[in-house]
């Protein structure tokens, strides 16, 4: 996450730089904030999301160093397996219909679909049993 950490960094200091991104992929760069649960999901995801080339022409005209593929795995990994958390919370945080009958179906949906994802994955193997332990607290 330095990687992302030093692009959202960049970007958001920075018109210049964030013209760069812009201009190379029609969308601005989303930065994490300490008071919306799911910011830091949004912007690794915002990053996934950009092709690769794009990507690592942003770093090198920012002068940061590229993603390597590993990397960009583990952030595709890290995203398909939060996408289900961050649903949930969206649920669960809303101030409309959001009833104690919710709660449980939501949770059970939640597990269900991060244990799932156990085959598919490469290198954050150890992601869904962690999210998964969360509700055994």
């Amino acid at each position: 996450t330095a990687k992302c950490t030093a692009l959202w960094t960049k970007a958001s200091r920075s018109t210049l730089a964030s013209e760069i991104v812009g201009d190379t992929v029609g969308k601005k760069l989303l930065v994490p904030c300490s008071t919306r649960w799911n910011s830091f999901y949004d912007a690794v995801a915002r990053i996934v999301e950009m092709p690769t080339t794009d990507l690592n022409t942003i770093s090198d005209r920012l002068e940061l160093k590229c993603f390597s593929e590993k990397e960009l795995q583990f952030l595709k990994e890290y995203c398909a397996v939060m996408k289900p958390l961050t649903v949930a919370l969206d649920i669960l945080q809303g101030e409309e219909n959001c009833y104690f009958g919710t709660l449980l179906p939501t949770l059970e949906v939640l597990m269900s679909k991060t244990l799932e994802m156990k085959e598919g994955l490469t290198i954050a193997t150890g992601l869904p049993d962690a999210i998964a332990q969360v509700r055994k607290i």
